[in-house]
């Protein structure tokens, strides 16, 4: 059972779609910063990024570190966590175009690693 858990695919589409809500969140942010102040103060809170990271590192864990027990491969493994401490130094920056740059360079560094994860093993499953 914990072994079909770790090897299946549907890990990494909701990683992916979790980096791309992430991304929307970030350039939302800044929308809303700039035009909506009082909506953007409760999207900004800092507990919805503890929580992104929280999410992103269960499922890089989860999802890449299931994928590398399958196909060995360690490409995915080392840009998700790449990105995943990209997505790190943009929670400790603080509120600011460094966090948002930051943290969208992770989470699409995440996402790639997630896609490359779920294409090898597709690939590994064919063969």
């Amino acid at each position: 059972m914990i072994k079909r858990i770790f090897q299946s695919h549907w890990l990494d589409r909701i990683a992916v779609v979790l980096s791309g809500l992430c991304a929307i969140h970030c350039f939302g942010g800044l929308f809303l910063l700039l035009f909506l102040s009082e909506v953007s103060d409760r999207l900004n809170d800092p507990r919805i990024h503890e929580i992104g990271l929280g999410l992103a590192v269960l499922f890089a864990l989860l999802g890449l570190g299931g994928g590398f027990l399958s196909h060995h491969k360690w490409r995915p493994v080392i840009i998700g966590f790449i990105g995943i401490a990209f997505m790190s130094v943009g929670l400790f920056v603080g509120h600011s175009v460094a966090e948002d740059v930051c943290t969208v360079i992770g989470v699409s560094l995440v996402a790639c690693a997630h896609l490359m994860n779920h294409r090898v093993r597709r690939h590994s499953c064919l063969h």
